[in-house]
């Protein structure tokens, strides 16, 4: 929820993700048959709400856009523009599903993190003592 500020009128933004369809097909071990063939970008429906701005002097998306993705720059971190990008876009632009296409097929590679690398966050890690 938003208080009354000087860039737009809306007091709540939201965003909907649905499914376009339930579930189908054949129930083995808890999964349908129809979530084996999910694809989000056919089975999902998207909904955001429309920014109100006051005026287009204070329209941080349109200071800010969202920057298309460039080939061979996914693994460097890039400036996503204004959050409120996530709200305009239409299609979900903000996604990252293509890298998550891209990482199934990196499962064969050898997992080189080493669990001392972990953090706990169950446990507080202990500090060093000063002095």
């Amino acid at each position: 929820h938003f208080k009354e500020n000087p860039f737009f009128t809306n007091t709540v933004l939201s965003k909907t993700y649905a499914l376009k369809a339930p579930p189908s097909g054949e129930l083995v071990d808890g999964v349908y048959e129809s979530m084996l063939r999910f694809n989000p970008d056919k089975d999902i429906s998207i909904s955001s709400s429309k920014i109100s701005w006051r005026n287009d002097k204070v329209n941080l998306c349109k200071k800010f856009p969202a920057p298309k993705a460039l080939s061979g720059e996914q693994d460097e971190l890039m400036d996503s523009g204004s959050f409120f990008n996530f709200f305009e876009l239409d299609d979900d632009e903000s996604d990252d599903n293509e890298d998550l296409e891209d990482d199934e097929d990196d499962d064969d590679s050898i997992d080189e993190d080493s669990d001392a690398d972990e953090i706990d966050l169950e446990r507080p890690a202990k500090r060093p003592k000063r002095g």
